[in-house]
């Protein structure tokens, strides 16, 4: 949801927590525990520390290998159609 988030921002540098905390609560309002602010601080730093964000000032943002796993995703293969004989 984190990473989903960041990327939907599509801020051209980083995200602070507040953006990404308003984002999540406009699209998953229904589903979110009352202290879910907390759990997206905690999920933040644990983030960071896997090197899956990268936290620049009072911000985050997707670290190298993430937007590497963003972009190498493989898309549809061409199938060819057989010609009938």
């Amino acid at each position: 949801m984190f990473k989903k988030a960041i990327v939907a921002l599509k801020e051209k540098s980083r995200s602070s927590p507040y953006a990404i905390a308003k984002y999540i609560k406009e699209k998953h309002k229904s589903i979110l525990p009352t202290n879910f602010k907390k759990m997206l601080g905690l999920q933040s730093k644990n983030s960071a520390l896997k090197g899956k964000l990268t936290k620049v000032k009072a911000s985050y943002k997707l670290s190298g290998a993430e937007k590497k796993d963003k972009a190498s995703k493989p898309s549809k293969p061409v199938t060819k159609k057989a010609d009938s004989e």
